[in-house]
């Protein structure tokens, strides 16, 4: 790579960092329409709706909706009771589950794969990887960062494209030259000005800039050779390096779903009952009376009562939200009792099951394709060989009754596609091969030890008999029969052992 200032033509460092600042919307620069701080507070959206922290959207969309200021602040109230359902959550978690287990990485080298898995341990990489998957899913790209700890041994930072932005260079604009970051300052110095709020990387140089945008000091080379952080896509860049288009369609549903739970919030609260009217001459009626079903109301003789009935079905918002959602949804291989967990006992079969997420298991194949790419980045970014990397992400398995779960591996264990090991593995992901093996070996060793003791309390030799509770006389009789059987057996078959006791 080449440091920002050749690669742009810069006269002097200054001038490198006002250019940005400008272009980018930094500090005070970011004044105006400017696209990249448009996609940053997109983004940024993104990311509130999935962290349950929306409130101030969901009341920028009932201002935008409605014009009124008293019907504003009416809707606006009942946001706190209306955001029961995340739907921009749902979707990402279901869609993003490819690191729902561990996957397993495995290095060419030996011994750099013992050190490897040393290493992915103390950083907890299934758990960055497992975010940083969902978090793809969710902005589209993700910049993972690698700084020291307060312990002094590297770690890893999960950095969602609201905070940094990435400079193309200008050679390949689908390339990162450099990244901006957003820094938060923790101090109590009054100077707030020298304090860094954003950062600028390339391969050579770390520029440090103040809340509006200018370059507190010149920048010294940070002898890295590298940028210490890679950034991943979710697919492939065509035509911009950071793309937040892709994922739209989730906000717009969940802005719309929390809308119209306002409304039927709304509808609940203000015609959920039948009003009394009053008509006629209102002077002479007692004021402060008590409408409880139980004490009458007292009217002068030219006062009439009548009732306005109010009440109106919310099935049309219910509808409507149910259409929104599954719309959105299909294009996730997701269906609406997926996402609302509706699932009925006719829906809910392994079969039916698999057949609505045959459209999310392309989508996961074309994930794990992409996984393959990111996670090479991220082992070169720990300083690992690549070359030879393997990485095997488990399958999910479909949900089944658990007899049918025993006969399907009994099937596969006779056509070589299981195994026990496997299957307790399956069932637990703490357990290794060896834990899964001893524990296997162990219950074996509790029915061998049951099969004998029924043999010794005169039990039928078979220990699956269907009625072991017989009277030691048929007992012995059945055990009597059997081994007569087995000699008969020897004897016609001419067994050597037979022929040899028989000789003696």
């Amino acid at each position: 790579m080449t440091a920002l200032i050749e690669l742009y033509g810069a006269p002097t460092h200054r001038d490198l960092v006002a250019w940005i600042a400008k272009e980018y919307g930094l500090g005070l620069a970011k004044q105006g329409l400017n696209k990249h701080v448009h996609r940053r507070e997109e983004i940024a959206r993104r990311v509130r709706l999935y962290r349950d922290d929306a409130d101030a959207d969901f009341e920028a969309v009932i201002r935008l909706i409605f014009e009124d200021g008293q019907v504003q602040q009416d809707r606006i109230k009942l946001i706190a009771v209306a955001k029961e359902r995340n739907v921009t959550g749902r979707i990402i978690n279901e869609v993003g589950s490819l690191y729902d287990k561990p996957a397993l990485r495995t290095l060419a080298n030996k011994a750099e794969d013992a050190r490897f898995h040393l290493e992915e341990k103390r950083l907890k990489l299934h758990e960055v990887m497992q975010e940083t998957h969902r978090l793809l899913q969710l902005c589209n790209e993700v910049l993972v960062w690698q700084f020291l700890g307060v312990d002094g041994k590297p770690k890893l930072r999960i950095v969602t494209p609201d905070t940094f932005d990435a400079l193309p260079d200008p050679r390949d604009k689908n390339e990162m030259a450099g990244v901006i970051i957003n820094v938060e300052p923790i101090s109590i110095l009054p100077n707030r000005e020298m304090l860094p709020y954003f950062e600028i990387w390339d391969d050579t140089f770390r520029y440090q800039l103040n809340s509006a945008g200018q370059l507190i000091d010149e920048p010294v080379p940070h002898e890295l050779g590298r940028i210490p952080g890679v950034l991943l896509h979710k697919r492939e860049p065509i035509d911009r390096l950071m793309d937040e288009r892709p994922g739209r369609d989730i906000t717009s549903a969940h802005l719309g779903d929390a809308l119209l739970a306002v409304m039927t919030m709304r509808l609940s609260k203000a015609q959920g009952e039948r009003q009394p009217i009053l008509k006629g001459p209102l002077a002479n009626v007692a004021k402060n009376q008590r409408m409880d079903g139980e004490s009458p109301i007292a009217l002068p003789p030219e006062v009439e009562a009548l009732m306005l009935d109010t009440k109106t079905d919310p099935d049309h918002y219910i509808l409507v939200r149910k259409e929104r959602l599954s719309a959105c949804a299909a294009t996730y291989g997701l269906s609406y009792e997926q996402l609302a967990n509706q699932e009925t006992s006719d829906t809910a079969s392994g079969k039916v099951y698999q057949l609505r997420r045959e459209k999310l298991i392309e989508l996961r194949g074309e994930q794990r394709r992409r996984a393959l790419v990111n996670e090479t980045e991220i082992v070169k970014l720990l300083g690992f060989e690549t070359e030879g990397m393997k990485v095997d992400h488990q399958e999910q398995a479909i949900p089944q009754d658990a007899v049918e779960e025993v006969d399907l591996l009994e099937k596969k264990m006779k056509l070589g596609l299981d195994n026990p090991v496997a299957y307790l593995q399956r069932k637990d992901p703490d357990l290794d091969e060896n834990a899964a093996t001893a524990l296997l070996l162990k219950n074996l060793s509790v029915w061998a030890k049951l099969v004998v003791l029924q043999r010794s309390l005169n039990m039928p030799g078979d220990a699956n008999a269907a009625n072991p509770g017989q009277s030691p006389q048929e007992n012995g009789a059945q055990n009597g029969e059997q081994n007569a059987e087995q000699m008969q057996e020897r004897r016609d078959t001419g067994d050597p052992v037979y022929e040899s006791r028989l000789a003696s």
